[in-house]
């Protein structure tokens, strides 16, 4: 998860469950938990309120509640629901999660233009656009003046992949028609009675979240040339590798073949440890009909 995205009423909240739930019986003192998490009384309550007050517009209401009885606040569990959950609800309202998904897709042309097209004053979007490129410098990744994301492609890959899987948006509604239809065709590659489908769909879900995101990047001309890992040889048939390739050369036509292989080899890594190809075994799940 990423807290740091979160505006900071939302980050808050989020903290005030998360400390909650961290605690054995679910429940804390409350002047120990105000000191904690630095809150005055005033912002204690209306933490306690505001909680109480999402969890009805989420939907929520039946499997969270926190409730306060004299110097005990506790949280209340009457389901699956946790802190991750409640997360994901946050995340897509915070305005650095807009401003990170727009630069991803490079469809951000100025912090003025965003500010206007989602009707906020300039300030608020450039103060967290700052706050936005000194989060991800963290993880060595840069927002270049045209607002493009760089670094290395494989770091830059990797925490794509796991902050798209922290959010609670679907495939179909992050990614336009035309990704989806690539992605899609990559299973045809594989229309063969040698190839074993596995059942376990989280996979699927992985496979395609990372196939997406590989799309989008090569096409925008982001290639792992200069990130390669070195001395590292991918236990792959060299007939998967080439279809891989050329799926890869299909998202791109202009750029070179020995970038596509080099692709292809971080696929068929990702594939490998995730358990979905097994050397020269094509042990693949179905991509056609992965939907996060």
């Amino acid at each position: 998860m990423f807290p740091d995205f979160l505006n900071k009423p939302e980050k808050r909240k989020f903290l005030f469950v998360q400390h909650l739930e961290n605690q054995s019986l679910l429940n804390d003192d409350k002047e120990a938990m105000m000191h904690t998490l630095g809150l005055s009384s005033f912002l204690f309550y209306k933490t306690v309120d505001e909680l109480n007050a999402d969890f009805i517009v989420f939907g929520l209401q039946e499997n969270m509640e926190i409730q306060v009885e004299g110097p005990i606040v506790q949280l209340i569990y009457k389901g699956m629901t946790h802190a991750e959950i409640l997360f994901t609800y946050y995340f897509e309202q915070s305005l650095k999660y807009c401003i990170f998904k727009e630069c991803f897709f490079e469809q951000l042309a100025s912090i003025y233009d965003f500010a206007e097209r989602h009707y906020f004053s300039h300030n608020p979007v450039y103060k967290e656009f700052k706050l936005l490129q000194k989060i991800l410098l963290q993880y060595g990744i840069k927002i270049t003046k045209d607002f493009q994301l760089v670094g290395d492609e494989w770091a830059i890959r990797e925490f794509l992949f796991i902050f798209f899987l922290s959010s609670k948006e679907t495939i179909p509604t992050l990614f336009p028609a035309a990704t989806r239809e690539k992605v899609k065709s990559f299973g045809s590659l594989f229309d063969d009675p040698a190839v074993h489908c596995a059942p376990d769909a989280r996979m699927t879900v992985k496979l395609s979240l990372i196939l997406h995101i590989i799309t989008t990047r090569f096409k925008n001309g982001h290639h792992l040339a200069n990130a390669r890992p070195k001395g590292r040889m991918v236990p792959v048939s060299p007939a998967l590798l080439n279809k891989i390739t050329q799926w890869v050369h299909s998202i791109n036509p202009l750029q070179e073949i020995h970038l596509c292989q080099i692709e292809a080899e971080g696929i068929a890594q990702f594939m490998i440890a995730e358990g979905l190809i097994d050397g020269d075994t094509l042990l693949l799940l179905d991509v056609r009909k992965s939907q996060k």
